[in-house]
């Protein structure tokens, strides 16, 4: 049942957003705006960033630390994780019990934010992470990419969420 939950969930958020983008896109795309500088790309290019864009995009991310908290779940309980869809800048978030999703922006200089935040409501026994989650993504300003390790930070510069790749099997 939560499976199916969650599919509707993400299924309507990604409908959603995606027409609301369709919409800017039709905007844009009415514009006659033409780029004469050959070292400024357009808006629509310039999001093929940097290679920490490209390794941030695209991989599942699992969630290891919340404001210096490391995430303690049971044998049965998977991590929690992010997973930021360069097609189209929506980031899935599932947790345990509830699923977070929405739009992000990232930019040349590392920086990144949380521009949107849809979430499931199932009650469940312990909500700390989701908790967490809702409270500490809306203050995520920028990121930093080492390894396999994703650190958010904050407008302070502070870290606030830890993340990492899993492991790969061969």
């Amino acid at each position: 049942m939560k499976n199916l939950l969650y599919n509707i969930f993400f299924l309507v958020a990604t409908l959603t957003m995606g027409c609301q983008q369709s919409n800017t896109s039709n905007k844009l795309n009415r514009t006659n705006v033409e780029y004469t500088d050959a070292s400024l790309p357009p808006p629509d290019t310039a999001l093929a960033l940097t290679a920490d864009t490209a390794r941030l995009e695209d991989n599942l991310w699992l969630l290891q630390e919340l404001n210096g908290q490391t995430i303690a779940i049971s044998e049965k309980q998977e991590l929690p994780s992010i997973l930021f869809r360069s097609e189209d800048r929506i980031y899935i978030s599932k947790t345990d019990c509830n699923g977070i999703s929405g739009k992000y922006q990232v930019e040349r200089d590392r920086s990144l934010q949380f521009l949107q935040l849809f979430h499931t409501e199932i009650a469940c026994e312990n909500m700390e992470i989701e908790k967490g989650l809702l409270a500490y993504l809306p203050r995520v300003r920028s990121y930093q990419i080492d390894g396999n390790k994703l650190t958010l930070f904050d407008e302070h510069n502070v870290a606030i969420v830890r993340l990492s790749q899993p492991s790969r099997i061969p």
